[in-house]
């Protein structure tokens, strides 16, 4: 647990750890962005180049996941699961109606849209307790 002793160096070391992943994948998601309408075709064939806009949506995905998996540690181990499980059933809700929503119209992009969408309230929510717990 987290208490006046320890709080300081686990703040630290959370934000170090945040700051790694930011940096890695902050990394893959520009080399995505910049590259995947060059490789995407070239790897796996000009029949696969309608996938890249959905890769380009979903790094915004990759990111929300990897730090939700920062988050979901520190949370889990100061015995917050509870919270975290009503913040994912927000999520899952919200990624099912938003699915409703735009996979008709816009197919494999709109289903990129609503994942990327729905996790950031997900993200927001466990940041928010987070900032609670360091208080």
């Amino acid at each position: 647990k987290i208490n006046s002793e320890n709080k300081e160096n686990i703040k630290k070391l959370f934000y170090k750890l945040l700051k790694i992943n930011y940096m890695i994948f902050g990394i893959i998601i520009i080399g995505i962005l910049l590259f995947a309408d060059y490789l995407i075709p070239l790897i796996y064939g000009s029949e696969y180049a309608t996938s890249v806009t959905s890769l380009k949506i979903l790094s915004i995905y990759l990111l929300c996941f990897t730090t939700s998996i920062i988050f979901n540690g520190l949370l889990d181990y100061q015995g917050k699961a509870n919270k975290r499980a009503i913040n994912i059933i927000i999520m899952i809700l919200l990624n099912i109606g938003l699915n409703f929503l735009l996979i008709p119209k816009y197919g494999a992009v709109g289903a990129s849209i609503a994942t990327s969408v729905a996790y950031l309230p997900y993200i927001l929510l466990n940041w928010l307790e987070i900032r609670k717990t360091f208080k």
